[in-house]
């Protein structure tokens, strides 16, 4: 007869304690993507104009593309966490393309953050000629090719489909409350939509409530594992 051992209440407690220290840092990423829009101040699509703009606002907007890279890079952990506990099996495909999708568009998006906040902040530096920062300025934002494009606007949509994709994923897999999808694809879409300024903190809310549940549901089952 096989007799099963009891739970380690050491080993569980601190299964536990590592999972929510994990899960802190991970929810971090969609905090600071947010948040980091919220701050990022409304530019002028064309350069001279930007350029014109920024010299008030320069640590503003390098403050805030830092957060947006940062956070991006942390999003990238928390869907590969939330794949592996809460898609276990229907929907495992779609939620990896999804994942994969996520994980190529958030990289891209903050190599194009740390680039252009890098640019942004040495071209309107007092000591540098604006005539010179300006010509910087459009030939980045002019380059054509692969070499440019994980620097180009192209990495937005591919996270964004990226996520409806994960989303999508988790409503199959049914692994927790349906909401839970709803407000991670509301979120993509009311943040495309307005992209920057205040009304990014309601996207964030929805963000911190869903990703944040996710997070508890996929902590429980990881948990059980441990034991």
């Amino acid at each position: 007869m096989t007799t099963v051992a009891p739970p380690d209440p050491a080993r569980t407690y601190a299964a536990r304690r590592w999972l929510l220290t994990a899960g802190a840092l991970l929810l971090a990423g969609p905090v600071l993507f947010d948040i980091g829009y919220a701050l990022h101040p409304s530019l002028p699509d064309d350069s001279a104009g930007a350029l014109a703009e920024v010299v008030d606002v320069r640590d503003q907007v390098a403050v805030s593309k830092v957060m947006v890279a940062v956070g991006g890079l942390l999003i990238i952990g928390l869907v590969l966490t939330l794949r592996r506990y809460l898609v276990p099996d229907r929907g495992r495909i779609l939620a990896t393309v999804g994942v994969v999708l996520m994980a190529i568009g958030h990289a891209f998006n903050a190599l194009s953050q740390a680039t252009y906040g890098y640019l942004m902040f040495w071209v309107s530096a007092p000591d540098v000629d604006p005539a010179a920062g300006l010509a910087v300025l459009e030939q980045t934002q002019t380059g054509e090719g692969l070499v440019t494009l994980p620097v180009s606007f192209w990495s937005v949509p591919v996270f964004a489909v990226g996520t409806l994709l994960f989303a999508a994923a988790l409503w199959w897999a049914n692994t927790l409350p349906r909401w839970v999808p709803v407000g991670i694809v509301l979120a993509g879409i009311i943040g495309g939509a307005v992209a920057t300024g205040p009304v990014m903190l309601a996207v964030l809310a929805l963000d911190v409530a869903s990703y944040g549940t996710a997070l508890v549901m996929a902590s429980r089952r990881a948990e059980a594992v441990a034991r």
